[in-house]
């Protein structure tokens, strides 16, 4: 940037350089100085070439006055270098030793003015190698080391490179000319890589000469796409596309948006790894490399929440298992002082970093990968003009290190549209419509529209968006309609027409690289979800309290002062802590869909890792509800005084919390839409209440069935509360310890007293006999035998009460008045029918039915197993059936 303050110095050393020189030398002088100052606004120039003429004329007369005839004020210069150089640019440094030292040679002077100049080099912060190459070659361009640039068989210019974006030139043609200003042949100039250089109206780009110069020893890769298309739901987002390019090459993919730019990244990004994409990317046969690694990073990269930013590009090279120096690559891309700040929260949100502090931390974790084609989408968008300019320039120091770089963009700026190499445009429904240098883009576009205006023209607009104004050239017909003058389709077909391939070199099919070392991944996959959960510690803590706090407050709110036994809301409290399990199970899984989802979808480009992921949140919500289980259940164990079922209990909400996280995930992964995701909650837990068959009897939900009935509906199968209060009531009412003494004899009496009830004939095959001839047929014996069994039983009852001194004491601290009410009202239902036998705890094959509600035994593979045992192994198998749902969308899932 130059200033008034910087310009006035500049002129001020500028006229003690030429203070020897006569007037009648000043015609050769002026044209230098005027030539200095075509690189300010027009407005100023001839106040400054005045402000010029009246400084030599001040510093000659103190020259004349002191009579030091042929030296220079040397601390005078000194002083004026100081004050300018901490705000000149390198290239301004540069121009102006360029001038100084063609100024010492239209004046003639000595050696002296020489070591001047190098005196002058040395305060501004020059090297003097560099110096010494810049005095030789204004004054003998043969001795550098210089390349003729040849255009059309004419030789345009000789170049030699001094930095990494200047370059001094020697003109060797008439028709040169740069920015606007004429040269003549033998004129030297100093210009920038941004900088367009005419011939004959023909525009070059001063970085492809410095580009040509300054080639690498490294192999130069070259590429070719044949044919690349992309289809979705048949239908041809991008269009048949084939050209070629080369390792170093910036290019940038311009279009309408909707056009299909991000659509031909992604074709590129995930060639070999999409049934959608056809076509081929080939590589010349003379490279043997053919494995090449392709990184697509989207518009919106994925961070890793509460991650700092060497935490984030580390773990992405743990990932991918490159020896790249994490703080190399921060200190490339620029942001190595921000290493320790948190890049994102939960979203994607930003957090410690700006826009374009994230958008290099995204390159610096896709260059982690060593990537042979980085393809970008939209990295300018939303940046500031300057935060643009610094990108673009990292753009280009990567794409100079033998990578690709694919980058798309919208609008650019001009100087941001002259730093890329090449500009593919793609117009609508994705034809693809031009492939070239930037220079020659506006020119190919005004032929093909016929434009000859000079508003089309690159160095009069200087804007890239004129670029869609002649693709969208419109026709006027009757002063109402207007249609383009060109379609897409014909612009495509011109363009295959002008960019026909080659086929000198021999391509071979690029193999697509892939990393599947299994355990390392799930070994970064285990400690990327865990440490990524814990440090959000605010949510952890707060879950983890949180249920402490419920399962506390819901055991105050139910317990009772008095006995156990007289708790007849403890019913009540197994219903609520399974109904909260499920609900906390979704709350902590729900998300999951949507934490790290771009993460991942910039991980899932390279590495296969959906049976590692798969894995690890089987492991991540198996110990997270183990944990919160024990929190849930032990505590509120104590206070309801029913600590003796503890185990039984933990290992049900355990499953059961298992089963609402699987579910989270399921909902979180199918919605797409955390909003949708935690509405759809509700939906999951309402069955719950009504089908578990807790609140509502089987037999009264007639809308299952149109008599009443115990039998489990079909669709209550579905529900886990329904297989979790079966499998609890059931066991706690056979198995808690008084029941465990009173159940053996007390399911006898009471099957012997249905079989008497009811005229129950052994081995009888006739089903439909009547009542009343069963009460005629009936053995009076076998009744006989009944009764009396019954009171052996009820003998045996008493002795066996008498072995315990506090029996009474162990009915009231071990059972529960609310279990019992359960059994007996759904002992109570009128039906005579042996398949749907009321629930007696009896292994009896008679009246085993796996369709009963509260039925003590159920059949399994041809064994009678305790219902406690069923259900979970029901349950179990509907874990596995929901994993596996699990595995087959992330296996599935779109990238």
């Amino acid at each position: 940037m130059i200033t008034h303050k910087i310009l006035r110095n500049l002129l001020k050393i500028f006229a003690i350089t030429v203070v020897k020189v006569s007037p009648e030398n000043l015609s050769y002088i002026q044209p230098i100085v005027s030539k200095f100052l075509q690189n300010i606004d027009e407005k100023y120039r001839e106040e400054y070439l005045n402000f010029f003429k009246s400084e030599l004329e001040n510093f000659t007369e103190k020259e004349q006055r002191i009579l030091k005839k042929r030296s220079l004020n040397s601390l005078k210069i000194i002083s004026l270098c100081a004050e300018i150089n901490s705000d000149l640019e390198l290239k301004h440094k540069y121009v102006l030793l360029f001038y100084l030292i063609e100024l010492s040679k239209k004046c003639l002077l000595i050696e002296q003015s020489y070591e001047y100049i190098k005196l002058v080099g040395d305060s501004i912060g020059i090297q003097k190698l560099k110096i010494e190459t810049l005095i030789t070659g204004l004054n003998k361009f043969d001795n550098l080391n210089y390349k003729t640039f040849i255009f059309n068989n004419f030789k345009i210019v000789d170049f030699a490179l001094l930095e990494a974006n200047l370059t001094l030139l020697r003109i060797l043609n008439a028709n040169v000319s740069i920015d606007g200003f004429k040269y003549e042949t033998g004129d030297n100039a100093l210009f920038g890589s941004e900088n367009i250089m005419y011939f004959d109206n023909h525009p070059i780009l001063l970085r492809d000469l410095i580009k040509n110069y300054n080639k690498k020893n490294h192999l130069l890769r070259k590429f070719r796409i044949s044919n690349l298309t992309y289809r979705e739901k048949n239908k041809e987002i991008l269009k048949p596309l084939s050209i070629e390019f080369c390792s170093g090459e910036l290019i940038a993919v311009m279009g309408r948006s909707g056009s299909g730019k991000s659509t031909f990244l992604k074709a590129v990004g995930e060639y070999g790894k999409s049934k959608n994409i056809s076509g081929e990317i080939l590589e010349s046969s003379e490279f043997e490399f053919f494995i090449v690694k392709t990184v697509l990073m989207d518009q919106n990269p994925g961070f890793i929440p509460y991650y700092s930013v060497y935490e984030n590009v580390s773990a992405t090279q743990k990932f991918f298992g490159t020896d790249s120096d994490v703080d190399d690559l921060l200190d490339f891309v620029g942001i190595k002082h921000k290493r320790e700040e948190v890049a994102v929260k939960f979203f994607n949100k930003p957090f410690n970093l700006s826009g374009g502090e994230l958008k290099r931390l995204s390159i610096a974790m896709a260059l982690v990968t060593n990537p042979d084609i980085l393809l970008l989408d939209e990295p300018l968008s939303g940046l500031s003009s300057a935060d643009v300019m610094e990108i673009v320039k990292l753009l280009r120091m990567l794409a100079d290190n033998s990578k690709v770089v694919f980058c798309s963009l919208h609008q650019p700026d001009y100087n941001v549209f002259l730093a890329f190499d090449k500009i593919l445009f793609i117009d609508e429904e994705g034809y693809c419509i031009f492939f070239g240098k930037p220079t020659e883009c506006f020119e190919y576009f005004r032929n093909q529209t016929d434009n000859i205006s000079l508003s089309t023209l690159p160095e009069i607009c200087k804007n890239p968006a004129v670029l869609f104004k002649l693709v969208e050239s419109r026709n006027h017909y009757d002063n109402m309609a207007y249609r383009r003058k060109f379609t897409p389709s014909e612009l495509y077909q011109n363009f295959l027409k002008n960019n026909k391939l080659e086929n000198k070199a021999v391509y071979n099919k690029i193999k697509v690289f892939h990393n599947k070392k299994f355990c390392k991944t799930l070994r970064n996959f285990i400690k990327l979800i865990f440490i990524s959960d814990l440090k959000n510690y605010k949510r952890s803590f707060a879950l983890f309290f949180t249920v402490l706090f419920c399962g506390l407050i819901f055991s105050a709110l139910l317990s009772s002062p008095k006995q156990f036994y007289y708790n007849d809301n403890f019913p009540i409290w197994i219903f609520v802590i399974q109904l909260s399990s499920v609900f906390i199970g979704m709350m902590i899984s729900v998300h999951e869909g949507f934490y790290i989802y771009e993460y991942l979808k910039f991980l899932r480009r390279i590495l296969k890792f959906h049976n590692a992921e798969a894995l690890t949140l089987l492991i991540k919500y198996f110990l997270i509800s183990f944990i919160l289980s024990l929190v849930l259940v032990f505590p509120g164990s104590l206070i309801m005084k029913c600590e003796f079922y503890g185990i039984k209990l933990f290992l049900w909400i355990w499953i059961l919390m298992l089963w609402g996280a699987f579910a989270g995930i399921l909902i979180s992964k199918l919605s797409k839409n955390l909003v949708v995701a935690f509405v759809l909650i509700p939906f999951i837990i309402m069955p719950q209440i009504i089908l578990s068959g807790a609140f509502v009897r089987y037999d009264k939900l007639n809308l299952f069935s149109t008599k009443a009935s115990s039998d489990v509906p079909y669709i209550a199968d579905l529900v886990p509360l329904r297989w979790s209060l079966e499998a609890i009531t059931a066991d706690f009412y056979m198995n808690n310890p008084y029941g465990k003494i009173i159940t053996p004899f007390s399911s006898q009496i009471k099957l012997n007293n249905f079989k008497i009830k009811n005229f129950y004939i052994l081995n009888s095959n006739d089903s439909e006999i009547s009542g009343e001839k069963k009460k005629n047929d009936f053995n009076n014996v076998f009744t006989d035998k009944l009764q009396k069994e019954n009171n052996i039983l009820i003998n045996l009852i008493d002795s066996e009460f008498r072995k315990y001194e506090n029996i009474d004491f162990i009915r009231k601290k071990y059972s529960n008045i609310g279990i019992d009410r359960i059994i007996r009202n759904y002992e109570t239902i009128d039906n005579t029918n042996i398949e749907n036998f009321p629930r007696i705890f009896h292994k009896d094959v008679e009246f085993v039915n796996n369709r009963v509600f509260l039925n003590g035994y159920k059949y399994f593979v041809g064994m009678i197993i305790n219902t406690f045992n069923y259900n979970f192994l029901v349950m179990f198998f509907y874990l596995f059936i929901m994993f596996l749902a699990i595995y087959v969308l992330l296996k599935t899932e779109k990238i």
